[in-house]
């Protein structure tokens, strides 16, 4: 592995072609009646089965190496200052791209594999695809090089403005030629005084519709940017292959995603991090805030209450999972207060904690979203090629134990 992307522990246990662990998750459910003994063929697993050996296993726990299904590498999601952070998107191609390969190394480090990206106007996350491609095989980055935006309205920093409805399906035909998806920005961020995404969504249903079916000539899924229940109605109407954040479901909304089949990355971490930014940062250049309590550490002005948004979206993500909709894990890292690797684990041990069984969290964050997107498998079977990590205890029993990540190296 190229010294220019090592970071962290990369664990090889000698030319690995046995190894025993207690416990194992394959990507699709666990397996906690060990130990086992992994046996393997050149790169790829030959069998797994239980182990006669009483011995204590090579490793605690073993799973598939992680995804993280929303990002945005050109941004520094450890930068909370908001002037700093503009200041950050001005940055020459080369500053950028440089913040792009930090970042991938740290979702490395976090045992992360491959990752989508939402979004720049840059081109650095093509620009990082290709040099993972030459210089790091082990690590995927898929891109949907921009995101469509409505001219004049939020996502100038994520992408391209569409001015009017008649450049649609050339735009969406020119982007999809590089992009590994299209992306949408159909509605503004979420308003955290009321809840509601800010302002109208940007396209009504017939253009979003447009969007959807071109991208689907040109053999390409299309993903929304969507919150509130209007733009989520629009969302649903023309059969997006995934809506993100998704801040305002509802029963009929996540019952009409689960029977369509579309999926869901819901991404808490950016919203539950504004709960813990220091009170110093400032809001716009010369404005401080008020100094608050430590339970009530906001970056958003006094009367500004998250806890109401995130406890309604905590209830719908279980009900989601109840419901048997798909759920993909994905931190929206880069987002104030987001950093790269860590969190994506921070989004797993926030969904855990809506009541979401780890074995379906873990699922959207392994195996769900490599089939839906048509990537290689990651799952530990025997015929599926070997890249894994290794974890000192099993996360079904400690969450937290995803915040010790060894690779596991086949020499």
């Amino acid at each position: 592995m190229p010294s220019s992307i090592e970071s962290g522990v990369l664990v090889s246990y000698g030319p690995v072609r046995r190894l025993t662990v207690g416990s194992y998750f394959d990507g699709e459910r666990l397996h906690r009646k060990g130990p086992y003994l992994v046996l393997l063929d050149g790169d790829s697993i030959a069998a797994i089965e239980r182990s006669p050996d009483s011995a204590p296993p090579d490793i605690a726990f073993l799973m598939p190496t992680l995804v993280d299904a929303h990002v945005h590498v050109f941004l520094d999601g450890r930068e909370l200052d908001p002037v700093l952070r503009k200041r950050h998107r001005l940055k020459d191609r080369d500053a950028l791209l440089a913040t792009a390969r930090a970042n991938a190394s740290a979702a490395w480090q976090a045992g992360i594999a491959l990752l989508r990206d939402g979004g720049d106007p840059h081109g650095i996350n093509d620009a990082l695809r290709g040099w993972l491609q030459s210089e790091h095989a082990d690590l995927r980055l898929r891109s949907c090089a921009v995101a469509l935006h409505r001219a004049g309205r939020y996502g100038s920093f994520l992408g391209r403005a569409v001015a009017h409805d008649d450049d649609l399906v050339p735009l969406v035909r020119e982007v999809a030629k590089t992009a590994d998806h299209i992306k949408v920005l159909l509605t503004g961020p979420i308003d955290f005084a009321t809840g509601a995404a800010k302002g109208a969504p940007q396209f009504d249903a017939a253009a979003a519709s447009t969007i959807v079916r071109t991208a689907r000539e040109a053999g390409k899924l299309a993903f929304a940017h969507c919150n509130g229940a209007e733009g989520l109605q629009i969302a649903l109407a023309a059969k997006f292959d995934s809506v993100e954040h998704g801040y305002g479901m509802n029963e009929e909304l996540l019952r009409r995603m689960a029977g369509e089949g579309i999926a869901w990355t819901p991404t808490l971490a950016p919203v539950a991090a504004l709960r813990h930014l220091p009170t110093t940062v400032t809001r716009s250049g010369n404005e401080a805030l008020a100094q608050r309590g430590p339970q009530q550490a906001r970056f958003w002005p006094v009367g500004v209450e998250l806890d109401g948004i995130l406890s309604r979206h905590h209830e719908a993500i279980a009900r989601a999972a109840q419901l048997g909709l798909t759920l993909l894990c994905g931190s929206d890292a880069g987002s104030q207060g987001v950093p790269h690797g860590s969190g994506l684990i921070d989004e797993i041990i926030l969904m855990a904690a809506t009541g979401v069984p780890m074995e379906t969290i873990l699922k959207a964050a392994t195996s769900t979203p490599r089939m839906r997107w048509g990537e290689p498998s990651a799952s530990l079977m025997p015929g599926s090629r070997f890249t894994a990590i290794a974890l000192p205890q099993s996360p079904f029993e400690a969450s937290s134990a995803l915040r010790c990540v060894s690779h596991v190296a086949v020499d």
